[in-house]
This record gives C-alpha cells, sequence and structure tokens, in this order.
C-alpha cells in the first residue's frame, strides 16, 4: 500500500474473539498510535491516520474478565504503508503559502500608493509622441553617447 504524506488513511482493525473486547488499539511499528473503547458486538473497529511516515501498521485487542485482568491480544499481521512525495516541514509550507499572499496583496497596494502619490509611472520612463515609454538616458550610465 502507499499514500502521499499528509493523506488520511482508514485503517480498519476486526475482532475475532468470542469474548467483548474492551478496548482496540492501532499500532505503527508495534507502537501505540491510536485506541478506542470497545463496543459490545462490535466487530470491526475503524480509524482515520493522517499519515507523516512510511511504516508498518497493524492492530490489537484487550479483553478484561470477570476479576478486572486485563489480557492484550498478539498484534495482527502488519501492513506496510509507504509514503510518497517530497517531505516538506510544515514550516517550510507556511512559509511558502505566507510569501505568495504577500505578494499577491503587495502588488495592489505598491500600485495604489503609486496613484496616491502621483506616480503613476515609474522614475525613468516618459512619455513617446506615440503615446507609448521609453527610457530615458543618462550620460555616464552607458546610454546616449559615448565619451
Amino acid at each position: 500500500m502507499f499514500a502521499w504524506r499528509r493523506d488520511s488513511v482508514g485503517l480498519q482493525c476486526s475482532v475475532t474473539f468470542r469474548a467483548p473486547a474492551t478496548r482496540i488499539i492501532f499500532c505503527k511499528d508495534r507502537e501505540a498510535v491510536s485506541s478506542q473503547k470497545g463496543v459490545l458486538g462490535k466487530l470491526t473497529y475503524d480509524y482515520d491516520h493522517a499519515v507523516s511516515s512510511s511504516g508498518n501498521y497493524s492492530c490489537g485487542y484487550e479483553i478484561k474478565d470477570s476479576n478486572s485482568q486485563v489480557t492484550r491480544s498478539q498484534l495482527s499481521p502488519a501492513k506496510h504503508l509507504n509514503i510518497t512525495g517530497p517531505a516538506i516541514s510544515l514550516a517550510v509550507w507556511a512559509t511558502r503559502c505566507t510569501l505568495v499572499l504577500v505578494l499577491l496583496v503587495s502588488a495592489p497596494v505598491i500600485t495604489f500608493m503609486m496613484e496616491k502619490r502621483g506616480l503613476a509611472e515609474p522614475a525613468g520612463l516618459e512619455e513617446t509622441p506615440g503615446g507609448g515609454s521609453s527610457i530615458m538616458g543618462k550620460r555616464g550610465l552607458g546610454m546616449g553617447d559615448p565619451h
């Protein structure tokens, strides 16, 4: 199985023991990532997991006997989930989004401020007889007649 980083993957655990499970445990690489209370008569449990890295996923359950003694099942056979796609941290993603937003907002704001100050055209442009703009040259800036 494979998924993209930060995808939500549905995991399902089926309990086959006759006694009702008191707790269902979902594991990644044999470490618990989620647990939920067992429900009398329920045999299948679902868990939506936001994936962050590849791993081996499995599940197990607990049963409490009449003496309140807790017994854990063996973990189910693991299913490997491979994560594809670039590893981009949340901080990098947030920074990129913020930068794009600033760029999108700044262009109209700068244009508005320039128009308000009477700077409709950038410095260095002058009106040509045909109605367009051209760059004005100055001596010493590599434009105009050479010395």
